[in-house]
């Protein structure tokens, strides 16, 4: 079992190492990592510190692919605390005081556990509110505040921007609201130097969290999420896809392995068969095929339609037999008219059948980066550093003026491009080429190809700025 922490103010790496030797200290987690970590099974994430403000905080449907996977998640102190409050249901786990106050709604804010931090990740270099909370409560129960001015000293503090937090701002604050509060303050900034333990509340739920991690654990009550509750929708897996280095050795710069399969999907002469390859297999998944393993053919008696010489069952129709229940409307919509008029019955319903394949219904045409869809090595190398200079070529161009970037050009030099590259004479060639090629419509083929125009030397001065 390995078990990966998310961590930064809250506590540093050596705390972590400290109460879990074994484990794998990441930074605070932000939007994509969970991605990037792809956990087994038998793994633990603990999520403890995240990023509010300087990237994309981790998104709730990151956390239940996670879950979704069979790999226990927990959370605590920090936005952890805050996400395992969210996602309970779903099954993450949370730990600690702070999740148990914004379970039960004491806490429904994001600022009650954002904090400052260097790039280094520790310490705070401002004050989480939870933590001035926990320490009011502390002191008042001490009796070195009185109750009444507790709330003062707490009001003064959420009057504060979170990144402006610290003690010189609160206690200026607090001598503003009155000279009691004033002084309430000064005297629970000298308890929580003199105990700092005491006044650190995500401190000692970080430590409870990642004590529990290293205990033998039998199921959560709430359980792994159902796939019911994580489905794997076509924007979803992109942006999984989008997050997942190409080229796990080499980060900089970064190309993500959806990157590399859109330019091979574009740009590729023999990805069309590859995509066909791949979806009659997935077609004809389940479907007994005796010894006769003819994707197509086996494709064709999905459907109930296979020669009738092929020696399949009474139910099974010929091609032509098929194909003439299946409305005009339908043939249009998947096929040119050339492919209408020159393709037979057999060749018609495979075109048919490969260009509206789905993975789920409604969604895209594959999830993630099938390996089945990526070329050799050499091609994938290549189509990385292809990805990357292009990246560095749109930088340069866009320098020299915004209306020269790719999402200013025109559709229709966009259209011209593809149809060169492609070698399509008419729309409706064009829109057939981009479905062999697992795209679902055109407009998702040019936006593809944008990133590449300059590259392939395209010229995007027919933009308006």
């Amino acid at each position: 079992m390995t078990v990966h922490v998310y961590a930064g103010p809250t506590l540093p790496v050596g705390d972590v190492l400290d109460a879990v030797p074994e484990a794998i200290v990441h930074p605070p987690v932000r939007h994509g990592d969970l991605w990037l970590l792809d956990p087994r099974r038998e793994d633990t994430v603990l999520i403890i510190d995240g990023v509010l403000r300087d990237a994309e905080p981790v998104r709730h449907k990151e956390i239940l692919d996670v879950l979704g996977r069979g790999t226990r998640v927990m959370g605590a102190a920090g936005l952890g605390a805050l996400r395992a409050a969210e996602l309970g249901p779903y099954g993450m786990r949370g730990v600690g005081h702070v999740f148990s106050m914004y379970r039960g709604g004491a806490l429904d804010a994001d600022d009650e556990v954002a904090v400052e931090y260097p790039p280094c990740g520790f310490p705070a270099l401002t004050l989480a509110l939870v933590n001035l909370r926990w320490a009011l409560v502390q002191a008042v129960a001490r009796r070195l505040i009185p109750e009444d001015q507790a709330a003062p000293v707490l009001h003064a503090a959420r009057q504060l921007h979170y990144t402006r937090r610290n003690w010189a701002a609160l206690l200026h604050r607090a001598e503003l609201t009155c000279a009691r509060t004033g002084e309430a303050a000064r005297t629970l900034r000298r308890f929580t130097a003199e105990h700092p333990r005491l006044a650190d509340l995500q401190r000692e739920d970080a430590l409870l969290a990642l004590e529990q991690t290293r205990a033998e654990h039998a199921p959560d009550a709430a359980g792994p999420a159902r796939a019911a509750l994580t489905p794997r929708t076509c924007p979803m897996e992109r942006e999984r896809g989008a997050h997942r280095p190409a080229v796990p050795t080499r980060r900089v710069p970064i190309v993500s392995e959806r990157d590399v399969l859109g330019f091979q999907q574009v740009y590729d002469p023999d990805f069309p068969a590859r995509y066909r390859r791949y979806a009659l297999e997935r077609i004809t998944w389940g479907v007994p095929a005796g010894a006769d393993r003819d994707p197509v053919r086996v494709a064709l008696s999905a459907v109930g339609a296979a020669p009738e010489t092929a020696g399949t069952p009474e139910t099974t129709a010929a091609p032509e037999t098929t194909a003439a229940h299946l409305p005009q409307e339908t043939w249009d919509y998947w096929l040119t008219p050339r492919e209408q008029r020159e393709d037979g019955a057999r060749h018609g319903l495979v075109r048919l059948l490969v260009r509206s394949f789905r993975v789920e219904p409604g969604v895209g045409t594959f999830h993630g980066v099938p390996v089945e869809l990526r070329g050799g090595e050499s091609a994938w190398a290549a189509g990385a550093s292809a990805v990357a200079a292009a990246d560095l070529l749109n930088e340069h161009v866009a320098r020299s003026g915004t209306h020269r970037v790719p999402d200013r050009v025109p559709a229709a030099v966009v259209r011209r491009h593809l149809a060169d590259v492609w070698k399509c004479g008419d729309s409706a060639e064009l829109l057939a080429a981009a479905r062999d090629r697992g795209f679902v419509s055109l407009a998702e083929a040019e936006q593809t190809a944008r990133r590449f125009l300059a590259l392939h030397g395209v010229r995007a001065t027919q933009g308006r700025p």
